[in-house]
């Protein structure tokens, strides 16, 4: 295994060496290292730019600071979360190691030093990594946070670990002589073996949540809580009121019983008029008998508006009465078991979806109502009524969500080189509120710029496909992501993927297109090597009428744009030249 060489300048500044005529020496350490991942048990998100362990730089016994910046793309999908651990490849013998990490600051420095920890050596384990648990948990706000290690040792040891590179350009940062820098200033190609593990932001919690248990099983539940529970007449504890029952319980030992002209209501309160929510409850009903509940536009008794009717008949037929007056869909649901029941409700898109152990049974558009003839685009309560005598059903772990989900699921994301251009692929598998999608792709300075759009499908539950290409490249390494961008202005990034881009194999000049054109068109060409470049448009008279380039460009492949606007139509001859090739082709303007 090749050996890293040791830091000898953080002892000397750069002009000493100069002054005493030194070449900046690097000591290699000698010992092979065992390479390895972390494994870290809990289940959690590691933020990170390394890879597995290679091997390890001291620095001529000499303190230093080394860490990574992490930037808003891997903390920005993390907002809300924590950082609890920090991962780190610990080599051999330090004297000291300082923990810290730093609240954002500039793109070459941190800012406001949130957390410095003292580790205890006794407890570190030698040549393998080592989870750290952080004193304070550090909040993830998505912006950028700064995780380092401060590292005091003996000259001829080797403790903080690095991988095998390539550098990434926030994750070989080293402090030395008063100020923040690259490794790759001292010619190492590396990263740190340092890694942030953030606690995912949890589900917020319902808004709602019901469960029955701490009631008195033979009391009325609207009675018993007044403030969750109502019903049909605002009248708790009168007729229409649901029993407490241990009959049958999905969780605990109780639920709520609706029979014959029960008329249990959750009023949600004021009524919602954005957003998204789900409503989920158990059903029980036993054998033979039925069921039934309604979802509220409005509630205000007789003059309340009906989202949705559904009912559970004797036979185990559920009909979903929704947009039209009569039912929608009729689907088999089981007596005597518990099943699931959950209503999605769309205030944003106008979009509500019904939901029975699992499976969507209807969606349809909420303003129409439960007969289609129209309502407030509003969210306000459940009704669950017993219709007639044949009505037995239990209600158990009711609750209201408010849903702040990914507006598309992204199945699979891809690039390929194809024909001297990286052709991206991506698939959705469904889409909510898609306005579509911004194609980035890292710069030199390790910061992702946007290179091209892709429109979304907005709403479908169909897969859907897209690609983009991005031509014209030179040769190197990129990575791209895709930042989805809903209506609502709301947006989340994909995973990164990587492309070694190489060089084309040969010169070319490849016929423009569209051709005919009108008026602009586009010219492609790959060069085998870097090359001074010409390459310009001629009348058939031989006169040059456009230089489109004319400067020293590297391997790759390339497109330029020809506007030919200001040309009368006919025929036009462009000729590409360098020192090793050149080429000639036609092409035609018609105005």
């Amino acid at each position: 295994m090749r050996k890293l060489n040791t830091l000898l300048s953080v002892l000397l500044t750069f002009a000493l060496l100069s002054i005493f005529g030194y070449a900046q020496e690097l000591k290699v350490h000698g010992n092979t290292i065992p390479g390895g991942s972390p494994n870290n048990s809990e289940a959690l998100v590691s933020i990170h730019y390394d890879g597995d362990n290679f091997d390890a730089i001291g620095a001529s016994g000499t303190t230093y600071e080394g860490g990574a910046r992490f930037t808003p793309t891997l903390t920005g999908p993390l907002t809300g979360g924590e950082l609890r651990f920090v991962e780190f490849y610990y080599y051999m013998a330090a004297t000291g190691l300082t923990l810290r990490v730093y609240d954002a600051g500039t793109s070459t420095a941190p800012g406001a030093l949130l957390l410095t920890q003292v580790l205890d050596l006794g407890t570190l384990t030698d040549s393998t990594w080592n989870t750290v648990e952080l004193d304070t948990y550090i909040p993830i706000s998505g912006n950028d946070l700064w995780i380092t290690l401060e590292v005091a040792h003996a000259n001829g040891t080797f403790p903080f670990g690095v991988d095998a590179g390539p550098a990434n350009a926030d994750g070989d940062w080293i402090y030395y002589s008063g100020s923040w820098q690259h490794l790759a200033a001292f010619a190492l190609n590396y990263n740190w073996n340092i890694r942030g593990v953030v606690e995912d932001s949890p589900a917020p919690p319902p808004i709602f949540f019901e469960d029955f248990e701490a009631y008195t099983a033979g009391n009325l539940v609207a009675c018993s809580n007044p403030t969750f529970w109502t019903t049909w007449s605002n009248a708790p504890c009168g007729a229409e009121d649901a029993l407490v029952s241990s009959d049958f319980a999905y969780s605990g030992t109780k639920s709520a019983k609706i029979v014959f002209n029960d008329d249990l209501v959750k009023d949600f309160g004021l009524a919602y008029t954005s957003g998204k929510y789900k409503l989920s409850f158990q059903v029980y009903i036993p054998a033979t008998k039925a069921g039934y509940f309604n979802t509220l536009q409005t509630f205000a008794g007789s003059n309340s508006d009906w989202g949705v009717d559904v009912y559970f008949n004797t036979t185990g037929v559920c009909s979903v009465f929704a947009g039209s007056a009569t039912a929608i869909t009729s689907v088999n649901y089981p007596h005597d078991a518990w099943f699931l029941v959950e209503q999605i409700v769309d205030l944003d898109i106008n979009q509500s979806q019904l939901i029975i152990n699992g499976n969507s049974v209807a969606t349809w558009v909420w303003t129409l109502g439960s007969i289609g003839a129209g309502g407030p685009q509003t969210l306000d309560a459940n009704d669950f009524f017993g219709a007639t005598a044949n009505d037995v059903m239990y209600i158990d772990d009711y609750q209201l969500e408010d849903l702040n989900v990914v507006p598309v699921e992204l199945s699979a994301f891809s690039a390929n080189v194809n024909n001297g251009s990286v052709v991206l692929n991506w698939t959705t598998e469904t889409e909510l509120n898609n306005q579509g999608f911004e194609v980035q792709r890292r710069n030199t300075e390790g910061q992702f710029v946007t290179i091209g759009s892709v429109q979304g499908n907005g709403t479908t539950t169909e897969r859907k496909q897209y690609s983009y290409t991005d031509a014209g490249i030179e040769t190197g390494n990129y990575y791209y992501r895709l930042k989805q961008i809903d209506f609502g202005g709301a947006y989340e990034y994909s995973n990164e993927i990587f492309v070694d881009f190489t060089a084309p194999l040969a010169f070319a000049l490849n016929q423009n297109y569209p051709n005919p054109f009108n008026p602009s068109t586009t010219i492609n060409f790959s060069l085998a090597e870097p090359s001074f470049v010409k390459l310009a448009v001629y009348n058939l008279l031989g006169e040059e009428v456009k230089v489109l380039k004319n400067e020293y460009m590297n391997a790759g492949a390339f497109n330029v744009s020809f506007d030919a606007a200001s040309l009368p139509s006919g025929m036009y001859l462009y000729k590409i030249e360098t020192a090793q090739y050149s080429s000639v082709r036609k092409m035609m303007l018609m105005k």
